[in-house]
């Protein structure tokens, strides 16, 4: 669906938000993202690194939906899974659109 509804490629350049243990993020680096995770809890963040440290396209990023320090229209996707519910909507959605690059989604799973 994430290719065919939204022009998810292999080239496309992906945000994780709430990235936790890197899961969903591991999809992405599977079909050959660059990745961001993006996870405020360094236990997670670091359970994550963990996981996806052998993907050189694996990025983590010590940050929060509100604030993920990532450049301003630098991502095609920004991606969140279990975590959306912690997120404080207006903030997040501001934050959203300022990292997105025009034409980006933001995909909640």
């Amino acid at each position: 669906m994430l290719r065919e509804e939204c022009g998810l490629t292999g080239a496309s350049v992906v945000a994780d938000v709430g990235s936790g243990t890197g899961i969903l993020s591991r999809l992405f680096l599977k079909n050959g993202n660059r990745v961001f995770g993006v996870e405020p809890n360094r236990e997670m963040r670091e359970a994550g690194e963990r996981l996806l440290g052998g993907y050189a396209s694996f990025t983590s990023v010590p940050g929060t939906a509100e604030a993920t320090t990532l450049r301003n229209g630098s991502v095609d996707l920004v991606t969140a899974g279990q975590a959306f519910h912690w997120f404080q909507a207006e903030e997040t959605r501001r934050e959203f659109a300022r990292v997105l690059r025009p034409g980006g989604w933001a995909v909640l799973i």
